[in-house]
């Protein structure tokens, strides 16, 4: 069996093997010939290096190397780099291309990111006469110089002191930190007459009930007093009208019958009078 070789920058070529590859030996010489083929020569492998450079021409981060054979496309990296970003006006042109035999350099140009603003911080407090805190604080952040406005808020059972306003309830941040205090009242607790006990209740009840019986016998009192004065007066003057009648009648001459006519109707009205008062006296003393 005759042996196949592999030999460098050759493969062979397996179509054509030689039929008396194996066999065996005779008087004879035997000659076995395998044909190989050249291989073709290697791809040429082309190169890019990417470079990454601040607006000075200065390295910002370590350069990229790839490679590829020669023809073929390749698109240089582009890095997010902290602290810089990438300058979209300066975008080299041969960012994208294709491999050559000689190395190809891109080069990216990024510009400094400015520094991050300086953050101030208020804080806003709220505290009673003493001192002490009645509310959580509010605290609000922004960039120094910028306006700020602090709120002044409704507690429950206390009262803002505007008499105590802080100056510094409204201004700009600086760097570092503000604290505005406002400062708040208690309110005065308010009584309740209205009762919360069941026992409360009942007092209440009553001396509402007496409270009120007083004031009924007040008014009967002062009721009764004044029918009684009404009375006496009624009295003094019905009896002062007789006597006054008498007097007059004794005074007037004896004209006859238009005059008795007279005299008999006013004393009609004169008894109903009494009898009026009897009874309205009768009824008091009932009530």
């Amino acid at each position: 069996m005759t042996k196949k070789l592999a030999i460098e920058g050759y493969t062979l070529d397996e179509s054509k093997i030689p039929a008396n590859a194996t066999g065996k030996y005779s008087e004879n010489d035997i000659v076995v010939t395998y044909v190989y083929k050249k291989d073709p020569p290697a791809p040429t492998v082309g190169k890019v290096t990417t470079k990454y450079v601040d607006e000075a021409g200065n390295e910002i981060h370590d350069p990229v190397t790839e490679t590829g054979v020669v023809g073929a496309e390749y698109v240089a990296k582009k890095l997010a780099i902290e602290g810089y970003t990438l300058d979209e006006s300066k975008i080299p042109a041969n960012a994208t291309g294709k491999y050559s035999e000689n190395d190809i350099v891109v080069t990216y140009v990024y510009k400094k990111d400015p520094p991050a603003p300086t953050v101030g911080k208020v804080t806003t407090k709220y505290v009673d006469e003493a001192g002490n805190e009645i509310h959580k604080p509010v605290e609000q952040t922004g960039v120094v110089g910028s306006s700020y406005t602090t709120a002044k808020l409704g507690i429950s059972g206390y009262t803002l002191d505007e008499s105590k306003l802080p100056n510094n309830r409204d201004g700009k941040f600086i760097q570092g930190d503000i604290i505005v205090t406002y400062v708040y009242n208690m309110n005065k607790p308010q009584v309740n007459d209205t009762p919360t006990t069941e026992q409360d209740k009942n007092n209440y009840s009553d001396n509402n009930d007496t409270n009120k019986q007083n004031d009924i016998n007040k008014t009967n009192h002062d009721f009764a007093r004044h029918v009684s004065n009404n009375k006496t007066a009624i009295k003094q003057e019905v009896s002062q009208k007789p006597t006054a009648l008498k007097s007059k009648k004794s005074s007037l001459p004896k004209t006859g019958v238009k005059e008795q006519k007279y005299l008999l109707v006013f004393g009609t009205l004169l008894v109903l009078f009494i009898i009026y008062i009897i009874f309205d006296e009768k009824k008091h003393h009932d009530y």
